[in-house]
């Protein structure tokens, strides 16, 4: 899909893409998670936003100023009423207003994961090397499909266990262990944050330098998007698609794709079929089946 959208099709086409990328997220909310499909929502508008940038009027117009005005308030009350509905509880609050607030208010749990994190701080497993800020990708290549080539012993479990909330570079399960214990091996968790694992791994000068590095890699995203660089927007693209969930998730989250085998497998055959449908396209052009 990045690499479809980092070609820069027309808006119908690309909004074509977009609202499939977000009813495919639907599914989600059924199971009560919100993340998947908001984040989507998150992505589209971005991208929107971006390609407004160089083609200023065709991407945001009237009617998608409409949509965002009217439908951020539903979509927040359709949120709201969430949190309740997917843990079977009633909703507390009758008043639209009041289950805004109460939405608003709710989202404050972010800040929940600081205060945990900064208190059991010294409590967190102990190991010769522990890294939670590239966390997922160590454990990839220590524990994962790159290690597994070299003979590691992959990890057994794959969800809440005491194997990863001891073993693991994950901030969420070392720390979701210590404050839930009993809970988080019945599959609850209280997440992460890119914050508590960089603050953990470096202290303060550490989240200092690279949260400016992020802030960097933001601006450098944005130029590569004015650009016409397919793939390098499409990387952007996809950093873009977790970005926007850090505050709750793992630093490397975003771009852990970027280092597994799956990924850049995928790019070279597309690569491969590209270059292949060009060559195509230009012989027949020079046999004179295609009028250009």
């Amino acid at each position: 899909m990045c690499v479809y959208l980092a070609t820069k099709p027309k808006k119908l086409h690309a909004t074509m893409v977009l609202v499939a990328f977000i009813t495919a997220n639907l599914i989600h909310l059924v199971i009560g998670t919100r993340n998947p499909f908001i984040l989507s929502l998150i992505f589209a508008f971005v991208y929107y936003f971006i390609r407004e940038q160089t083609e200023k009027g065709k991407w945001i117009g009237f009617k998608e100023k409409i949509a965002i005005y009217m439908g951020t308030p539903v979509l927040m009350l359709a949120m709201g009423a969430l949190n309740y509905v997917r843990d079977n509880a009633k909703v507390s609050h009758s008043g639209v207003f009041d289950l805004l607030l109460d939405f608003i208010y709710k989202q404050g749990t972010s800040f929940g994961v600081l205060a945990r994190g900064f208190l059991y701080n010294s409590s967190l497993p102990y190991r010769d090397f522990r890294n939670f800020t590239f966390g997922p990708i160590v454990d990839y290549f220590a524990r994962g499909s790159i290690g597994i080539i070299f003979g590691a012993k992959p990890f057994e479990h794959t969800t809440n266990s005491i194997e990863l909330a001891i073993d693991s570079n994950s901030y969420a399960h070392n720390l979701s262990y210590l404050v839930l214990n009993k809970e988080y091996l019945k599959g609850h968790g209280i997440g992460s944050s890119y914050i508590m694992e960089l603050y953990t791994d470096y202290g303060m000068l550490g989240l200092f330098l690279l949260s400016i590095l992020l802030g960097m890699l933001f601006i450098a995203m944005l130029q590569v998007a004015y650009r016409s660089r397919t793939i390098l927007f499409a990387l952007s693209l996809l950093i873009l698609n977790n970005l926007f969930f850090m505050p709750r998730s793992s630093f490397s989250e975003s771009f852990f794709n970027l280092f597994t085998m799956q990924f850049w497998g995928i790019v070279l055959i597309i690569i491969f079929v590209a270059k292949m449908l060009t060559k195509e396209n230009h012989h027949l052009i020079k046999k004179g089946e295609i009028h250009v």
